[in-house]
């Protein structure tokens, strides 16, 4: 057996006033030569004991001033729709509207009449009934039809004739222009 060590009771290393303490270690614990090092540290007055049991409640504080407003929160679902109104009063008449434009030109239209012979009717078209000229249709004794742009007219046959020896009434249909 070797001699007998004397105690190893560690190093104290203790900071003058104001001053650090920096220290490097190098043993035999270095990690690029043997195991990594370890280092126990007991600061001056010993360890800390054991907790103690805890102390008596204190008592509540008063309350503190109210924080600040915080961020708006995100909107809530959308309500069900409400019954409807009372209906409100009649406003006040509207300012007239200006003219709109004009619309399509009427190129034709249909009269039927009764005349009294063939010749009257061409003329009464002619003359009486269309200003911007005529087309003539006419049956002595029958009716007579005619469609134009605005639509159609029928002038039934006559009922009777226009007495003794008198001129047979004729139906007289024309399509106007304008």
């Amino acid at each position: 057996m070797g001699q007998p060590h004397p105690p190893n009771n560690g190093i104290a290393l203790i900071p003058s006033l104001g001053s650090d303490i920096r220290v490097a270690f190098d043993s035999k614990e270095n990690l690029q030569t043997s195991h990594m090092m370890e280092l126990d540290i007991t600061p001056a007055g010993g360890l800390p004991g054991p907790a103690g049991p805890p102390g008596p409640a204190a008592a509540d504080g008063i309350d503190g001033a109210a924080g600040p407003v915080g961020p708006a929160g995100p909107p809530g679902p959308r309500g069900s729709t409400g019954r409807t109104g009372t209906r409100g009063p009649r406003g006040p008449q509207g300012v007239r509207g200006s003219q709109g434009l004009a619309g399509p030109a009427v190129t034709t239209f249909a009269v039927c009449t009764k005349v009294a012979s063939r010749s009257n009717a061409i003329s009464r078209c002619a003359n009486h009934v269309c200003t911007g000229g005529s087309t003539t249709v006419g049956a002595a004794g029958g009716a007579c039809t005619v469609t134009s742009d605005t639509g159609s007219c029928t002038a039934p046959p006559p009922s009777g004739g226009g007495g003794i020896g008198g001129p047979i009434p004729v139906r007289t249909c024309c399509v106007c222009k304008p």
